[in-house]
């Protein structure tokens, strides 16, 4: 035991002697010269000036840091900016201030924030706003004289991330004008410039082109309904099919009757009637039937085509360039074939085949 405290004193004395030494050196003492008794005041004074100043900067920080209020984030929403910015400096609250076009809220009012209000904040917190920019059209445009296709593709992409504010009204008018080109507007309302202060229709009014196909009927009767299908297809000129059985002295299969008559001068969009005879004798597992579709009127021509496909393959009927309205187009396919009617290359619907009957 004597032994363990005698070991304890030692030790604290020589870490007494040590400390003592250390402080000898680097405090001011009567030993030092009057050079290293200045060097070792002046650096005790920076060291402990250098201290004060981070004490200091220390103490600042948190009491400004406990010392900030807090405070409730108004609710500012449906509010003009400028009373939205004055609710917040009452507050203390900074904005950051964000514009978006919108529809369905007028210019320079508050849409969304973020704090929500009611939020307790400390002062000096900012505040998201998102504040309307009115709608992407305030008044309406010039369209007369641009093309139909190119005002819907163009109205399509402005509002394609929010509400329409303008929209075309259908139906569509048009009317014959040889002077413009087919499917070229020609006249408006509202009239350009117009301010839109809610959801406008606008009405157009779209050119036919000359009013005439400038293509003739030709004689049809005594040949065959695929020749003549062939024969229509080429010119691009409409056609409607109807069948019925074949009479005494009749061929089947072939053009009984046609409306209008060979040689008669074609308007645009009339389609040339035609009346057949039943084949007898489609061919093993084929069967007879007409395709009958309803497509709107097209102010152009359009590409439209009826595609067929089976266990043995697929083909196409009629590719051809056409007006829209009624379409009724004979065919000979396999019995389970299906049909597939395409407009500007998009599908428009599809059916089995089926047998004709009158």
């Amino acid at each position: 035991m004597r032994d363990v405290i005698w070991r304890i004193q030692m030790f604290l004395e020589s870490a007494w002697d040590a400390a003592r030494s250390f402080f000898i050196r680097i405090l001011p003492n009567h030993s030092d010269s009057p050079e290293g008794r200045n060097v070792k005041l002046a650096a005790f004074f920076f060291v402990g000036i250098l201290g004060l100043m981070i004490a200091a900067g220390l103490v600042t920080f948190f009491l400004t840091v406990r010392g900030q209020e807090e405070t409730l984030v108004p609710d500012v929403k449906g509010k003009e900016l400028t009373s939205a910015l004055i609710d917040l400096q009452d507050k203390d609250l900074y904005p950051w201030v964000i514009v978006q076009f919108s529809s369905e809220v007028e210019k320079n009012v508050v849409i969304g924030q973020k704090p929500s209000p009611g939020t307790q904040v400390k002062s000096g917190k900012q505040v998201m706003l998102w504040v309307s920019k009115g709608p992407v059209l305030d008044k309406v445009d010039q369209y007369v004289g641009k093309s139909l296709d190119e005002v819907r593709i163009y109205l399509q992409a402005l509002f394609s991330t929010q509400k329409a504010n303008i929209v075309i009204k259908e139906p569509v008018l048009f009317q014959y004008d040889k002077t413009v080109p087919a499917g070229t507007i020609i006249a408006q309302k509202p009239k350009s410039g117009t301010a839109i202060t809610g959801i406008t229709y606008l009405e157009l009014v779209v050119s036919r082109g000359t009013g005439g196909s400038n293509a003739e009927a030709g004689d049809y009767e005594g040949k065959g309904f695929t020749e003549v299908v062939t024969e229509l297809t080429k010119a691009n000129v409409p056609f409607l099919f109807t069948a019925r059985k074949p009479g005494k002295g009749d061929k089947p299969g072939v053009v009984v009757s046609q409306n209008p008559k060979p040689k008669t001068t074609l308007g645009y969009g009339q389609p040339i009637r035609i009346e057949m005879t039943i084949p007898d004798n489609p061919g093993k597992d084929k069967v007879f039937g007409i395709f009958k579709y309803s497509l709107p009127d097209y102010p152009i021509l359009m590409e439209v085509r009826l595609d067929v496909s089976s266990e043995s393959g697929k083909g196409t009927i009629v590719d051809m360039k056409h007006p829209g309205g009624q379409l009724a187009i004979p065919y000979i396919v396999a019995e389970d074939a299906e049909l597939t009617l395409f407009v500007m290359g998009k599908e428009q619907t599809r059916e089995k085949a089926k047998a004709y009957a009158e």
